[in-house]
C-alpha cells in the first residue's frame, strides 16, 4: 500500500497491510474502533483508520470505473442486451451516532447505517459507489441525487442501460422489473 507509511519509529509499528486489515474489520463490524483495537492487538491510537480510509479514498478513482465495453458479458449470463452495469443499495450498520442526527440514520429496519448505493458489472466488480446518505433515505432518493444519474440523463453510456430493482424508477437508461408480467418474453 503505497499510499500508507509506518508513522511511528518507536518500537514496532503497524505494518500498512495490518493497518488495512483492521480498517476493512472495523468497516465490517460496525463497532467500536477499541473494540477492533483490542482484537488486533493495538491501542486504539495506533488503530489508523482515518488515516487508511483517506489512503483507499485516494485509490477510488483508479479502481471504481464505468466500463461500458462490459455490456456484452451480461448478454452472456443472463439474455439483457446493452446493460452497462447492475444497482441497488444496501445499508451498512453503524454505531450509534450523537442524538441531534440519530434518527435520521435509523433505517425502516430500526437501526443505525448508511445507505450505500454500487453499481456492479457483469463480473461483480464495482463501476460506481455513492456512500454519503444516512439510513433514512431511500434508494430512489439517492439515485436522483447522483452524477450517475446526470450522466445517465445526457447520454454518456449511449443506449446502454441500468438494471435495478423496484425501487429504483423506471427510465429510458434504467430496467426494473415488470410487476406483473403477462408472456413468456417479460
Amino acid at each position: 500500500m503505497p499510499h500508507v507509511k509506518v508513522t511511528c519509529n518507536r518500537n514496532h509499528g503497524v505494518a500498512p497491510l495490518h493497518q488495512l486489515l483492521l480498517t476493512l474489520r472495523f468497516y465490517a463490524l460496525g463497532t467500536m474502533l477499541i473494540s477492533v483495537a483490542d482484537f488486533v492487538g493495538v491501542s486504539k491510537s495506533t488503530a489508523s483508520v482515518h488515516d487508511i480510509s483517506g489512503a483507499i479514498a485516494i485509490l477510488y478513482n483508479k479502481y471504481i470505473v464505468m466500463h461500458p465495453n462490459h455490456v456484452d458479458k451480461f448478454f452472456q449470463y443472463g439474455q439483457f442486451p446493452r446493460v452497462l452495469g447492475a444497482i441497488d443499495c444496501t445499508h451498512i450498520r453503524i454505531q450509534s451516532p450523537n442524538h441531534t442526527i440519530g434518527e435520521e440514520l435509523r433505517n425502516r429496519k430500526g437501526y443505525f447505517s448508511l445507505n450505500i448505493q454500487a453499481v456492479c458489472d457483469a463480473d461483480l466488480k464495482f463501476m460506481n459507489v455513492v456512500a454519503r446518505w444516512p439510513g433514512s433515505a431511500h434508494d430512489a432518493t439517492i439515485f436522483n441525487n447522483s452524477i450517475l444519474r446526470a450522466q445517465c440523463e445526457a447520454g454518456t453510456f449511449g443506449n446502454r442501460w441500468l438494471l435495478a430493482d423496484s425501487a429504483y424508477p423506471n427510465r429510458c437508461y434504467m430496467s426494473t422489473p415488470i410487476l406483473n408480467p403477462s408472456t413468456r418474453n417479460e
